[in-house]
């Protein structure tokens, strides 16, 4: 039985000790980050990373940062929208057909006028995307 761990470990030593360090720093437990919709709310983490089970940010410098990272649907080209979960390339395609023919979004929503984008997948972008 010893003969075959220490088998294992010269085998395996350098993964073992990639998963220890891992752990390790790992270890110290998942630290969450609920960033508000509305601008210039607090910015709250959550989570016990660093013995820190919760603190707020009161002073947020940019939270519109975060809005940027939403897809305008109606500026959009065919990559970006591919990007969103559930929209291939066809389908961003028919978006933008879509927007040159009928004219801009008027809210998230219209997006379900499109061709193959029903409640299921529209419930998937709903909150990564945005009409401006």
């Amino acid at each position: 039985m010893q003969k075959q761990i220490k088998n294992i470990y010269e085998k395996y030593w350098l993964d073992i000790g990639a998963v220890l360090l891992c752990a390790l720093l790992f270890g110290g437990g998942l630290l969450l980050i609920k960033i508000s919709k509305e601008e210039k709310q607090p910015i709250e983490i959550i989570g016990e990373g660093n013995g820190q089970t919760e603190t707020t940010a009161t002073d947020v410098g940019n939270v519109k940062a975060a809005e940027t990272q939403l897809i305008d649907i109606n500026t959009a080209d065919t990559s970006e929208l591919d990007g969103l979960p559930g929209i291939g390339e066809k389908t961003a395609k028919k978006i933008i057909d879509y927007r040159e023919e009928v004219g801009d979004f008027e809210t998230k929503e219209d997006i379900k006028n499109v061709s193959g984008i029903g409640e299921s997948k529209f419930s998937e972008i709903e909150d990564l995307i945005t009409v401006e």
